[in-house]
């Protein structure tokens, strides 16, 4: 029997040298940087994605109204034209809801809740929507799912409806009157109504309303509140909420959380 010696070299089990590791290192940060990067674009095409979708509820909005002497929701003889699908409004001009909690005293009648059907059935916008038993309920809150569409953002929700946008910005509950606006928002319920919560941080909402309109979370065809319902300091998504500082406001840009919903007016002047 033969044995075969040889000697060991160390160099042949050594470790990484320095520029090995660097070079892993190297490559570990542009991955980790590119999933930052990555994140960074999906988030800024959703805040797009609601810009464009607000675009559309707007435009089909006013084909509507050529097309049909009327408010989509409002029509007062919207089941001449879809007998069975939809339901008459009041034709007042006026999508009856309220500013920070939405009645339902009427039910699955009222309105804001046959906008988008009847935009559907209009051909003015896809998709299918419907309503079938009261929204607005917390047995029901899954109907958001058939009579609304759903936002870019998670859990937010486009709910059409009429208030007065000075009340949106002060966040007072009760706008039986004003403009017909869309509501961004996430929108949840109890047996007192249903209430919409922020979906924005600052920075969003200020992006948002500085590429659509004046920058200005008080003014113009865009306000930007925090819902005082959601508990804690009013000035979360604005420097101020109090009425008279309207004209002044700014948004809260050092706030990174979520606290502002929007209301975009359909009738823009």
């Amino acid at each position: 029997m033969s044995y075969v010696c040889g000697t060991y070299n160390s160099n042949e089990e050594k470790g990484f040298t320095l520029i090995e590791l660097a070079v892993v290192l190297l490559i570990i940060s542009m991955i980790v940087g590119g999933i930052v990067s990555a994140q960074s674009l999906i988030h800024s095409a959703r805040i797009t994605s609601v810009m464009q979708d607000i675009t559309k509820w707007r435009t089909a909005y006013h084909a509507f109204q050529l097309q049909y002497d009327g408010i989509p929701g409002d029509l007062d003889n919207a089941s001449e034209y879809w007998p069975g699908q939809t339901v008459n409004g009041d034709g007042d001009g006026l999508l009856n809801t309220t500013g920070n909690q939405i009645t339902i005293d009427n039910g699955y009648d009222q309105d804001f809740n046959h906008f988008f059907i009847q935009l559907s059935l209009a051909g003015l916008i896809e998709g299918e929507f419907t309503n079938a038993a009261p929204a607005f309920l917390p047995s029901s809150n899954a109907n958001r799912d058939i009579a609304f569409p759903k936002g870019p953002i998670e859990a937010s929700f486009y709910i059409p409806s009429s208030l007065r946008i000075e009340d949106f910005f002060h966040s007072i509950a009760e706008s039986p009157d004003g403009i017909n606006v869309m509501l961004f928002a996430a929108p949840w319920g109890d047996a007192s109504g249903y209430f919409l919560s922020p979906v924005l941080a600052p920075k969003d909402a200020f992006i948002i309303d500085n590429n659509m309109d004046d920058g200005m979370p008080g003014t113009g065809n865009i306000v930007g509140s925090f819902s005082y319902i959601w508990g804690g300091p009013l000035e979360q998504c604005n420097t101020s909420m109090d009425a008279a500082d309207v004209d002044i406001a700014r948004y809260n840009l050092s706030n990174q959380n979520k606290a502002c919903r929007m209301a975009f007016t359909l009738e823009e002047d």
